[in-house]
C-alpha cells in the first residue's frame, strides 16, 4: 500500500530504488567474496595450463586444444587477451570475476526481477555466496564464463516466451553456442532446459518450431569443434571414477552448497540451505516448480552418467550448473520465509538472508585461507639459491611443474631460465650431463617416465607441502647431490 501523502506512483518508484540498491549490495558482496583471498594463492595445476596455452598466437591455440582435448576454445582465447594487460593472477582473476558477478543480475532477472524482488533477490544472494559459486568465479578457468552463457540463454529463453521476439530468440542461440565453446559440460544444463520446455511447453506453445530450433542450430554450431578433436576424444583418463555410494552422494549434497569440494564437514549449514530449498519448492508455482526439479535432476543425472562412462573422476565443478535452478528454489524459500509475516516481510526476509550468509560463512572462510596452493614458494626458493650460488637451468620433469614455473616466469618471480620437459629418463640424464649444474623440478601428478625414474633416486632437496609437494632436487656433474 502507498504510503499516506504519497501517491501509488511515488510509492511505486521508492520500492525500486529499494530493490535496486538491494541488488546492488549482493552484488557487491559477491565481489568482496570472489576477491577474498587472492594474496594467499598462485595459479594452480589447471590454471597454469591455461595460461601456457593462452600464451600462445591464436593459431596455436588451436592447434594445443585439439590435441589436448579436453577443453573448448572460448575461454582460452578470453586469457589469450587478458595476458596482452598482464600475466599477474591479480589481474587476470578479474575475468571469471567478472562472469560470476554479471550472473547474479541475470538470476534476479530470471526469477521475476522487481516483480517478485524477494524471490528474485534471494536467488542472485545464493550464486553470490555460495561457497563453489565464489570459488569458480575466481579460478582461471571456464566455468564462470560457461555459467553466464547458460544463465543468458535460459533468461533469454523465458523473455521469449513471454513476449516473442527475434532477438531474445537470437540471444538464446548466440548464449548456448558461446556456452558450449566455453565448456563441454554446459550442454548438459542447456539440454536440461531445452528438456523442461519439451516436457512442459510442447502441447501449449505457439512456436513448436522454436524448441526444436534452439538445440538444432546449438549443435550444428558446434559440430566443427567435435570433427577437429574427435580423434583424440577416446583417450583414457588419468583417475578413474569413483564407485557410486551413498557416502558419496551425501559428501556432494553438502559440497555443491555449502562447500567448494566433496565433504561433509559443512552438514549442518547444508541442510538447513536444502530445507530452504525444499520450502522452496513446496510454495512454487507448479510449473516453475517442475521446471526446477526437472533442470536439476537432469544436470545431475546426465553429468553422473557422462562421468561413470567415460571413466572419469567426480568433482563438484562438474555438477556446478545444478546451482542455476537450485538457486530459484533457494529464493523462493527465501521469499516463502518472508511471506509468513505479511506486516514485516522486509525485516523477516533480510534476517533470513543474514542467516543464509551465516550458514556458508565457514566454507567461504576456508576457501579463502586454502583455496588454491601457493606455488610460488618453489620460484621463490630458486630465486634464493640463485642469490647464494646455486644456480643454473631448471629442467622439469613432467609438464606440470614446466607449467607451474613458466607461470611463475611470466610473473618474474622464476630468476633461473626454464627448459622444456624431459618427459624420459634418457632425455633427463642427458639434460643434467649437459648443464653440469642447476635444478629438477617434480610436480606430484606429474606421471611422466622421468618422474618415475626421480622416484628411485635420493630424497629431495626441497618440498614444498603448501605447493601440491612440489620437489626440487639440485645435481652437479650429471647426479643429484644429497640434501
Amino acid at each position: 500500500m502507498p504510503v499516506a501523502g504519497t501517491s501509488s506512483g511515488e510509492s511505486d518508484r521508492a520500492r525500486r530504488w529499494c530493490v535496486a540498491l538491494a541488488l546492488f549490495a549482493i552484488v557487491a558482496l559477491g565481489a568482496v567474496l570472489r576477491r577474498w583471498g587472492w594474496e594467499s594463492w598462485s595459479y594452480w595445476l589447471d590454471e597454469s595450463l591455461q595460461l601456457f596455452v593462452a600464451s600462445h598466437p591464436a593459431r596455436q591455440i588451436l592447434a594445443l586444444l585439439r590435441n589436448e582435448r579436453n577443453h573448448p576454445p572460448l575461454d582460452f582465447f578470453l586469457t589469450h587477451l587478458g595476458l596482452k594487460i598482464s600475466a599477474s593472477p591479480l589481474v587476470l582473476r578479474w575475468l571469471p570475476a567478472f562472469f560470476s558477478l554479471a550472473t547474479l543480475p541475470l538470476a534476479f532477472l530470471r526469477c521475476g526481477g522487481a516483480r517478485r524482488s524477494f524471490a528474485a533477490l534471494g536467488a542472485a544472494l545464493t550464486l553470490a555466496v555460495v561457497p563453489i559459486a565464489v570459488h569458480q568465479g575466481q579460478e582461471l578457468r571456464a566455468y564462470a564464463q560457461a555459467f553466464f552463457w547458460v544463465a543468458l540463454a535460459d533468461v533469454a529463453r523465458t523473455q521469449h516466451a513471454e513476449s516473442g521476439g527475434k532477438r531474445t530468440l537470437l540471444l538464446q542461440i548466440g548464449a548456448s553456442v558461446a556456452a558450449v565453446y566455453s565448456l563441454y559440460i554446459s550442454l548438459f544444463a542447456l539440454a536440461a532446459t531445452w528438456l523442461g520446455d519439451g516436457l512442459l511447453g510442447w502441447k501449449t506453445t505457439k512456436s513448436r518450431w522454436r524448441l526444436l530450433a534452439v538445440p538444432a542450430v546449438t549443435a550444428l554450431a558446434f559440430a566443427p569443434w567435435v570433427l577437429a578433436v574427435r580423434t583424440n576424444l577416446t583417450r583414457a583418463n588419468e583417475i578413474a571414477a569413483p564407485k557410486l555410494s551413498l557416502r558419496l552422494v551425501e559428501t556432494f549434497a553438502v559440497g555443491l552448497v555449502a562447500d567448494r569440494q566433496p565433504d561433509t564437514r559443512y552438514a549442518a549449514g547444508a541442510i538447513a540451505i536444502w530445507a530452504l530449498a525444499l520450502f522452496g519448492a513446496s510454495r512454487s508455482a507448479d510449473r516453475e516448480r517442475a521446471r526446477s526439479l526437472i533442470e536439476i535432476s537432469t544436470i545431475v543425472a546426465l553429468t553422473t552418467a557422462f562421468l561413470l562412462v567415460t571413466n572419469h573422476w567426480f568433482e563438484i565443478r562438474y555438477f556446478f550448473f545444478a546451482l542455476w535452478p537450485l538457486s530459484r528454489l533457494v529464493g523462493e524459500g527465501l521469499a516463502s520465509v518472508a511471506s509468513l509475516a505479511p506486516r514485516r516481510q522486509t525485516a523477516v526476509f533480510a534476517f533470513a538472508a543474514i542467516a543464509l550468509v551465516a550458514a556458508e560463512l565457514p566454507g567461504l572462510v576456508e576457501n579463502s585461507r586454502w583455496g588454491r596452493p601457493d606455488w610460488r614458494l618453489p620460484a621463490r626458493y630458486l630465486a634464493f639459491q640463485t642469490r647464494s650460488g646455486c644456480g643454473g637451468p631448471v629442467i622439469p620433469a613432467d609438464w606440470w611443474s614446466f607449467m607451474l614455473l613458466n607461470a611463475q616466469r611470466m610473473n618474474d618471480e622464476l630468476t633461473l631460465p626454464l627448459e622444456d620437459p624431459r618427459l624420459t629418463a634418457d632425455a633427463l640424464r642427458r639434460g643434467m650431463e649437459s648443464a653440469r649444474g642447476g635444478w629438477i623440478s617434480r610436480a606430484e601428478f606429474g606421471g611422466s617416465e622421468a618422474d618415475s625414474f626421480l622416484e628411485t633416486q635420493s630424497l629431495p632437496w626441497a618440498r614444498f607441502e603448501r605447493a601440491d609437494n612440489v620437489k626440487l632436487y639440485r645435481f652437479e656433474n650429471g647426479a643429484i647431490v644429497p640434501p
